[in-house]
């Protein structure tokens, strides 16, 4: 698990980088650059694309000053690596769209823009089939913090099924407003929706969401620990499967309460620094009393290892002023590390998920080859493919929910609700085999 890749630092030598700074600086030079490259052919540009690319122009420029500052964490900007995988799975899956668009008899523009479509409704349709389901987890104090949390995606929280709910939505309207074959665009994408799942679900496996269930002890070598702060890890401390040992090392510092709290300078002293630790890279030393940590003043062991667990791992920083015989010193540490504990064993189900999406994807493919109109473009029978895919990925689907321990039992049944919608989208396959097979051949 590896969540967040790197930070974007705030300010690079003193200089903002977000705001009215570098990279507004950087944005004003491209929109001078290409107005001076547009000025001598702006008579053949349409009024509409003309305002529509201004639109676009005024709005990024907006975010960079006034959005870009305001988000983030202590240490920056993070790049997530969920958020990076669903971008290369998005990349790979339009890029295979496109590859394969002239046997489908559409041309790249036609499936690039309906995979634009596709995508921003997938993404949409996800997020929100995720924030209904778990609802409890967005609602904030106040409504703007609410908002913010909903719209924080590169950070976790999608529903496959509702991404494919929300994307066959949003693609099929445009693809009826376009009168594009909407059975054969399906039969295009399904390969690549599974494309996209499979790097996805690499995504969710760095995250740490979408964990399975703890492993037993005759399979524990077949599990996977994921470090503390992570979704397992918060999970198995909820449920007490799991307990914080105050004795381990976070961050390469092994704590201790003080012996003598009526002569230390505070409660908590680092004792023993793991080798090769962050904390001993940058020369924190056994002995160092903690002053204060991320704002709190003498803090108590506890505090400071719920800091170092939770508050450290989300920010990304730790900000902390120790005192020795030498005197006092501060630190400030960017990191993505882990603090150290691990959580138990859990199945890897994130893994399971990519290579079954894989071997979905090479069957679709197979299916493709084998099934293809020998006198046009497409399939025999336009549809077939998307509904291959729609009768193996629930199966898949419902397998992986029996392993999966983050969906809890939903509309009154024994199974998790996308189980449930598992058993209804299989169940409308079949029935759309039954119409399709019925279906003379494709012209």
């Amino acid at each position: 698990m590896h969540q967040t890749l790197f930070f974007i630092p705030y300010e690079v030598g003193g200089v903002p980088i977000f705001g009215f700074g570098i990279l507004f600086a950087l944005w004003l030079v491209a929109v001078v650059v290409t107005c001076a490259l547009c000025w001598k052919k702006w008579k053949d540009i349409k009024l509409t694309d003309l305002l529509i690319n201004g639109a676009l122009v005024v709005i990024f420029g907006m975010v960079i000053c006034f959005l870009l500052p305001r988000v983030g964490r202590a240490a920056g900007i993070p790049i997530q690596a969920y958020g990076m995988m669903m971008f290369l799975g998005i990349v790979a899956g339009v890029g295979l769209a496109i590859w394969r668009a002239k046997k489908f008899g559409f041309t790249a523009d036609q499936v690039f823009a309906t995979c634009i479509c596709l995508c921003v409704s997938g993404i949409l349709g996800a997020r929100a089939f995720y924030v209904i389901e778990y609802w409890e987890q967005f609602q904030m104090p106040t409504v703007s913090q609410t908002i913010l949390r909903i719209i924080n995606v590169p950070e976790g929280g999608l529903v496959v099924y509702g991404s494919l709910i929300g994307g066959v939505l949003g693609a099929g309207i445009y693809m009826f407003l376009k009168r594009l074959s909407f059975r054969r665009m399906l039969d295009l994408l399904a390969p690549s929706m599974m494309v996209g799942l499979a790097l996805g679900r690499l995504g969710c496996f760095l995250n740490g969401c979408c964990f399975g269930g703890v492993c037993d002890p005759a399979h524990e070598h077949w599990g996977v620990h994921f470090p503390a702060g992570s979704p397992p890890f918060t999970r198995q401390l909820e449920t007490g499967e799991l307990k914080i040992d105050p004795d381990a090392f976070y961050y390469g510092m092994r704590l201790a309460e003080d012996n003598f709290p009526n002569t230390a300078p505070a409660p908590t002293v680092i004792v023993e620094l793991e080798p090769k630790s962050l904390a001993e890279r940058e020369g924190i030393q056994p002995g160092d009393y903690i002053l204060e940590l991320n704002g709190l003043e003498k803090p108590s062991r506890a505090r400071v290892i719920q800091q170092l667990v939770e508050f450290t791992r989300q920010e990304g920083k730790i900000d902390m002023r120790t005192e020795n015989q030498d005197g006092e010193k501060e630190w400030s540490l960017t990191t993505t590390e882990s603090s150290g504990p691990v959580s138990l064993a859990v199945y890897p189900t994130q893994i399971y998920s990519s290579c079954g999406a894989t071997v979905i994807f090479v069957l679709l493919m197979i299916y493709s080859y084998l099934r293809r109109n020998p006198n046009g473009v497409g399939m025999r029978r336009d549809g077939e493919v998307f509904v291959m895919f729609m009768t193996l990925y629930p199966i898949h689907r419902f397998l992986m929910e029996m392993v999966r321990t983050d969906e809890a039992n939903a509309l009154g049944t024994q199974f998790t609700i996308s189980q449930n919608v598992s058993i209804l989208l299989f169940v409308g396959a079949v029935i759309t085999w039954v119409v399709i097979l019925k279906k003379k051949k494709t012209e």
